[in-house]
This record gives C-alpha cells, sequence and structure tokens, in this order.
C-alpha cells in the first residue's frame, strides 16, 4: 500500500451578518475584498442580514473592521464549516531564526548570536 502527501487545504467557515442597511456598500465591499462567498442576503425593517463562507484566516478581519462600518450596530457570527483544497503550490515562509534541522549551521549562528549579545 502507497501512501501519498494529503494535498493542502484551508479552513472555511460560515457567516451570519447583520447590520444596518445604510451600511450595506461597505459590507459587501469588505466581504468581496475578503473572497466571501455570499449564500443568502435580506433586507427587511431598515437591517441588512447576510450570510455566507469565507476562509477562516479572513475572519479576525471582517469582525475587527465590522464597528467602523456599522457605527458599532453589526453582528457577526460565525462557524466552522468545512475544509477546501488549496490552489496552486503550498504557501511557505522564510524562517524567522537559524534552523534547528541543520545542526551544524544551527549551532554557529546560535554562537554568533549569544557573542554579539
Amino acid at each position: 500500500m502507497h501512501c501519498r502527501p494529503r494535498k493542502p487545504s484551508y479552513a472555511i467557515d460560515r457567516f451570519h451578518l447583520e447590520a444596518p442597511a445604510e451600511s450595506l456598500s461597505g459590507l459587501l465591499t469588505l466581504l468581496a475584498k475578503s473572497a466571501a462567498t455570499m449564500t443568502d442576503s435580506v433586507i427587511a425593517d431598515g437591517m441588512a442580514r447576510l450570510e455566507g463562507t469565507m476562509a477562516s484566516a479572513m475572519i479576525q478581519s471582517v469582525q475587527q473592521q465590522l464597528p467602523g462600518l456599522t457605527s458599532g450596530a453589526g453582528t457577526m457570527e460565525t462557524s466552522f464549516d468545512h475544509h477546501a483544497p488549496m490552489a496552486g503550490p503550498p504557501r511557505s515562509r522564510q524562517r524567522s531564526g537559524p534552523d534547528p534541522f541543520k545542526p551544524v549551521e544551527y549551532l554557529l549562528r546560535l554562537r554568533s548570536t549569544r557573542a554579539s549579545a
């Protein structure tokens, strides 16, 4: 039996957002910039109710901008929905310090860091 590595994926959250209807334009712009997918929208009694999904990594940014866009009157509820495969190659980031998996380089860099401190 052969083991294949799993493809990288990211978490998708479902959201339910309620805000004054007059803030709808700014909210839709924010959701579009956050790559949200809308599944339902209702405007009634001066309130906009929006539902959809977006990458979990975007939730915090949207929640931080919500009070400014809605004059503090908007609410957002989120819950995990599913995992989705990532498109393209997995993201990588450069190591911020010496690599402990390269012991010679790691020890030399640690020594030089301690000597300069």
